[in-house]
């Protein structure tokens, strides 16, 4: 016996599928994924700088707004203590003056906030401090000139001091409108770097919704591409299933309704023997017909139905398949008829594929009527050929038109156990028409009728039918 325990030389057994690693993105989503980082990261911090510019440019509005208080109540100030020089003067002459003490008011209130407002640098703090000094000095002698009842010996005294006022007042305006120029150019640099930086942004902001906008649109289109391939696969599949079941179950049945119709021609068997042999005979050859749909409808769904394309006699068409569903009236009362156009033209078609098509279409009609009259109708319309089969059946419901043409799909189950069928006739007729270049469609009303109308090119060449044009309907 070998010896099943493992060599020195043994490759390392294979690591638990649990074990591996997970796969990492494709690179182009990596890459991606990085380029929309790097895009945000950039994105906020251009933001996160315009919040730092921002606040300086409030500063910057705060300092000006400061610096035009300063030279407001300067010269308020200044304008007070002229006019108090004049009331000074009309106090001498013997004059009453009655805006004396409102002026020592409004003079002190504006010192009092000039001093409470901040100052814009170091050159105005000290202008400004020597002012309220000044100021105040002005109106503390005032006082006693006017209690001490001195003359006009004070006059050169209250002059100079009036001049310094205007001088230290000049100074703190001085200071405040160089403050305020100042200010002026930092706010415009502070501006423009701000325009800039948004600039930038916005301009960050487009390019990630353009990005952006870009792998939504590719991860779409590889979403349908996956998504095509996907029901190609399935398509495929199924078609391949069918085929092979078909062909599976084809051959049994052939020889099962090759039995039955021995049995069935044979006069020496017993009677009921050979009505059973009918019966399977028949449901032999039902089921064939099933199963010769699915593999139509499974060459149809995989391209691989070979159609020869030639001009068609329509009226021939139409005239063997009203023929072959004659014996499937029965005995019921109805009338099946074709009315033909005396200029109807040939078509552009495949013989053979045609009378399937309106054979199902026939066969349909006089299926699910069950009186009256199925009127096979073909007409010209300019570069193509319509023809209709109106009957006055049952009817099909608005909501199921738009999916009768489904392979298996069935209009009502107990419509299909009172009538047969495997739902497939239709999805067959739209295939063909379709890969014929043509159009087909239905309008119904229950408990009236349907009629179903294919459109087909029209072919005005005089060149006679080909031979393949007399192959039967029992062909295929």
């Amino acid at each position: 016996m070998a010896d099943s325990r493992p060599t020195a030389d043994a490759p390392p057994p294979a690591p638990a599928r649990g074990s591996q690693p997970p796969e990492l993105p494709p690179p182009s989503t990596r890459y991606f994924v990085l380029a929309m980082v790097l895009l945000v990261v950039g994105f906020v911090l251009l933001q996160l700088h315009a919040a730092r510019l921002q606040v300086q440019l409030h500063e910057l509005h705060r300092q000006a707004s400061i610096e035009r208080v300063h030279i407001e109540l300067g010269t308020q100030i200044r304008r007070g203590c002229r006019l108090l020089y004049v009331g000074l003067l009309e106090h001498w002459h013997g004059r009453s003056y009655v805006q004396w003490h409102q002026l020592q008011k409004d003079v002190a209130d504006k010192s009092t906030a000039l001093a409470s407002t901040p100052a814009t640098d170091d050159e105005d703090e000290q202008s400004r401090a020597k002012l309220l000094q000044v100021v105040h000095e002005w109106v503390t002698r005032l006082k006693d000139v006017i209690e001490r009842g001195e003359g006009p010996q004070a006059l050169e005294e209250m002059r100079a001091r009036q001049a310094l006022v205007d001088q230290w007042s000049d100074k703190v305006i001085d200071a405040d409108v160089r403050a305020g120029e100042r200010f002026d150019r930092l706010h415009r640099a502070v501006q423009g770097q701000w325009t800039a930086v948004e600039g930038v942004a916005a301009g960050l902001l487009v390019l990630i919704a353009i990005v952006a906008m870009w792998w939504r649109a590719r991860v779409r289109a590889r979403t349908t591409d996956l998504e095509q391939r996907r029901r190609e696969g399935e398509r495929a599949a199924r078609s391949e299933f069918f085929t092979n079941m078909s062909h599976e179950l084809r051959t049994p049945l052939v020889s099962i309704g090759g039995f039955a119709s021995m049995i069935e021609d044979n006069t020496t068997t017993n009677q009921d023997v050979r009505g059973y042999a009918r019966k399977i005979n028949h449901v032999s050859r039902e089921l064939l017909a099933i199963i010769n749909n699915i593999l139509d409808v499974a060459k149809l769904e995989s391209d691989h139905m070979k159609f020869f394309i030639e001009p068609v006699a329509i009226t021939e068409v139409l005239e063997r398949c009203i023929a072959r569903a004659e014996g499937l009236i029965g005995h019921k009362p109805l009338k099946l008829s074709l009315d033909v156009h005396p200029d109807v033209p040939r078509v552009r078609g495949d013989f053979v594929k045609l009378q399937q098509v309106f054979t199902n279409l026939v066969g349909n009609a006089v299926k699910f009527t069950e009186k009256g009259e199925v009127i096979t109708s073909v007409r010209p319309a300019g570069k193509n050929v319509v023809i209709e089969v109106q009957d006055t059946g049952i009817g099909i419901e608005p909501q199921s038109l738009q999916t009768i043409w489904e392979p298996f799909r069935q209009v009502d189950h107990k419509v299909s156990r009172k009538f047969g069928g495997s739902g497939l006739g239709l999805a067959i007729v739209h295939a063909v028409v379709t890969r014929l270049g043509g159009t087909v469609s239905a309008e119904s009303t229950v408990g009236v009728g349907t009629t179903f109308r294919v459109v087909l090119p029209a072919d005005f060449s005089k060149a006679p039918p080909t031979p393949s044009s007399k192959k039967s309907l029992s062909q295929f």
